[in-house]
């Protein structure tokens, strides 16, 4: 049968399957530092993005090259996002300590504004995986494009609302969460940043 030859659909479905629980152990283990979630999500971006268009075969070599490449800036852009986050998730509390009409009023608006900055950094992740540049015009960038592409983020927004309600549901496919979401969230951002390089070219 072809379907189960060695070069045939469900070995190609295998050796993607390993490669993205491969990314997201990765991903796990250099999101320990906490401060390396940056340089991590922008590693697995481009890693995947590499093998499984079929550019590289190495993978191991490939992340780690990344994520040493990747530190400094999407530290920066990680460290930004997380007083972002933990400003926003502050904001929730004081909220929710007032309680009433003000928390049911506001605290929806706190949730959207919290899953549109982890698009943002998204977002910048992905540019800094395919491109170089500054911190401030990284930002920049991921913050016009998410504004200018709302279907995409949105999409994005959709995706970390669901790797947040499966990581609490947990099970095996925890293991497969962090590289099939960095690497569809890859595939949503890129065309984006392609259209944007030809038009400043």
């Amino acid at each position: 049968m072809k379907f189960l030859d060695i070069d045939g659909k469900l070995w190609e479905i295998l050796h993607m399957l390993l490669e993205l629980i491969t990314l997201s152990v990765l991903f796990f283990l250099l999101c320990l530092p906490v401060v390396t979630v940056g340089a991590a999500a922008a590693a697995v971006m481009e890693t995947a993005h590499r093998h499984l268009t079929r550019q590289e075969d190495n993978l191991l070599p490939t992340f780690w090259v990344s994520f040493r490449k990747n530190f400094r800036p999407c530290t920066l852009c990680w460290l930004a996002t997380a007083l972002i986050l933990l400003l926003l998730k502050v904001d929730l509390q004081i909220l929710e300590a007032f309680g009433g009409l003000v928390f049911v009023a506001l605290s929806p608006l706190c949730q959207i504004l919290t899953f549109y900055s982890a698009a943002v950094f998204l977002w910048a992740m992905c540019y800094l995986a395919h491109y170089e540049d500054s911190f401030g015009r990284t930002l920049r960038n991921a913050f016009l494009l998410s504004l200018s592409s709302p279907l995409r983020t949105g999409g994005l927004m959709v995706m970390v609302l669901l790797s947040v309600w499966i990581f609490e549901l947990a099970g095996p496919i925890t293991l497969l969460l962090p590289g099939l979401i960095l690497w569809q969230a890859d595939r949503l951002i890129l065309p984006a940043y392609e259209r944007l390089q030809q038009q400043e070219c």
